[in-house]
């Protein structure tokens, strides 16, 4: 009788439990009237990537609810609604009910904040009232700037004085000008001592975090000039906790990488130059983020997957053999990356030194059938008693090897200025060899045809899995490749201005 009570007992204390544990299962509830039928998502953040968690149908109520499980981690996630509407909440384990109404859209725009409502939720109270004055600020300092256009500084730049602004109109100009800075600088300063406020008082808040990290430091009003930019880089990551994971639950931390690296961008620098100058931001970002095993291999995640896909091939390379393929760079870098990204990295590494300037190009076969051109029919390409063409083959003092495709949306505006280029040096020694990382041959030719690219035309139409695209390291389009009669590499341009400064001191000689 004992083991029978004991175990009824046992089995009422589980049912409480679990009817407790599923009283603590939060929901996110909204209400969108005018979106009555339409489908609504709910996407997570980590790190620099949304994955959408679930989707539901909006119902003829204007009602919809997306419940929370105890995997669900505290962090931002993101509703999107129809027409690329969306909007951004908080889940900080408690529930969260919305209000969502049309946007008031004036003139094709509306903030984000436009007819949102929190019902309930400390933390998106917050957040909103934040964006809310945020959105204000801005659209003050728009009003303020626009009044200070209107009193430009006076040529001689007189001391505004109260006594001669009647008798001197330029005075008068500066007297305004002077209270609209002072405005600017109220506004400014009251925007700062808001956001510390909700700071303090919101210790514990997620949103307290998200705002913090957002919040930019202070300029010190001794700081102008040149002396603003190194200010700012040295005082950057203040109010950022790269220690606190929990960040990585919103987009804070990959805008503030790269709002970071904007620092260091510079027109002035050559591509080389720039580089370096990337690099040492690369150094610093990469240093603080150590504080914590698992930011280091986010942080690190995103900044190779971002330059791995850009003209930026030094720093790809240095983060490669300093931060994953060295045991000098981080302790923890073999747990930050797999073993087989480690080796897909280390391949893009040997193929970059591989296509480093000074080197021979790769030899490229091109079968004629998969050569195209629109002089192909005049015999001008392929000769008769020919089946195929090589890169070494080419008679040209200088060959421009580029990549491209039809579907590139970069591509045809940057290869009508390629053709310029081609139809003025032509008959003077240069040649193009463009490749083409196309898999239809329709879409292929139409392009070729519509835009009269008559320079010789190669696709082995596999895509990125092409021969030369693989050996050439080619994982972006455009990309290109200028080589000497020898097929050396004598410049890797990113873009026509670099090509046509590599161009410029080149001799060339009239073939024609």
């Amino acid at each position: 009788m004992k083991i029978i009570f004991a175990g009824l007992t046992a089995l009422l204390l589980s049912f409480f439990s679990i009817t407790i544990h599923a009283q603590q299962a939060y929901t996110l509830k909204g209400k969108a009237v005018h979106m009555a039928g339409r489908k609504v998502e709910l996407l997570d953040f980590y790190g620099d990537k949304n994955r959408v968690v679930s989707s539901t149908t909006i119902d003829k109520n204007g009602l919809f609810q997306f419940p929370f499980t105890d995997d669900s981690p505290v962090g931002m996630y993101r509703l999107r609604l129809a027409k690329g509407r969306h909007m951004d909440v908080i889940y900080n384990r408690n529930n969260i009910e919305l209000s969502i109404a049309r946007p008031n859209v004036q003139a094709g725009k509306y903030s984000l904040t436009d007819g949102i409502d929190v019902l309930s939720s400390g933390d998106n109270r917050i957040y909103y009232g934040f964006l809310r004055t945020l959105d204000l600020r801005r659209k003050r300092t728009v009003l303020l700037n626009q009044l200070k256009l209107l009193y430009p500084h006076s040529k001689d730049n007189e001391k505004v004085s109260e006594n001669n602004t009647a008798s001197h109109p330029e005075n008068e100009t500066e007297l305004f000008r002077g209270q609209i800075e002072g405005e600017m600088r109220n506004l400014h300063k009251g925007f700062e001592g808001y956001i510390q406020q909700l700071i303090d008082n919101n210790p514990d808040s997620y949103a307290a975090k998200i705002i913090k990290t957002m919040k930019t430091p202070v300029l010190k009003v001794e700081v102008s000039g040149n002396g603003r930019k190194e200010w700012l880089k040295e005082h950057f990551w203040d109010n950022v906790d790269l220690s606190d994971a929990t960040l990585l639950h919103s987009p804070v931390i990959p805008s503030k990488i790269f709002e970071y690296l904007s620092l260091y961008n510079d027109k002035r620098l050559s591509r080389e130059e720039q580089e370096m100058a990337i690099i040492e931001a690369m150094d610093d970002i990469l240093f603080r983020a150590q504080a914590d095993d698992t930011v280091f291999g986010v942080v690190l995640d995103i900044v190779t997957r971002r330059f791995e896909k850009s003209e930026y091939e030094l720093v790809l390379t240095y983060i490669t053999e300093n931060y994953i393929l060295s045991d000098s760079g981080c302790e923890d870098s073999e747990k930050s990356v797999s073993a087989d990204r480690a080796a897909e990295l280390r391949d893009k590494v040997e193929t970059i030194k591989r296509m480093a300037v000074g080197n021979l190009a790769p030899e490229i076969d091109m079968p004629q059938q998969w050569l195209f051109d629109v002089k192909i029919a005049e015999g001008t390409v392929i000769p008769a008693s020919s089946s195929q063409m090589m890169l070494s083959n080419i008679n040209a003092e200088y060959t421009l090897v580029l990549f491209w495709a039809s579907w590139c949306p970069h591509c045809p505006s940057l290869l009508s200025e390629i053709k310029e280029i081609y139809e003025k040096f032509r008959g003077k020694g240069l040649e193009v060899l463009a490749i083409s990382i196309d898999k239809e041959r329709t879409a292929w030719q139409e392009a070729i045809s519509k835009r009269q690219y008559r320079w010789i035309n190669y696709s082995e139409l596999t895509g990125w899995e092409g021969k030369a695209a693989k050996e050439y390291g080619v994982w972006s389009t455009p990309r290109m490749y200028l080589l000497d009669r020898n097929k050396r590499i004598i410049a890797k341009p990113a873009s026509v201005k670099e090509l046509k400064k590599s161009i410029a001191p080149l001799k060339f000689v009239k073939t024609e």
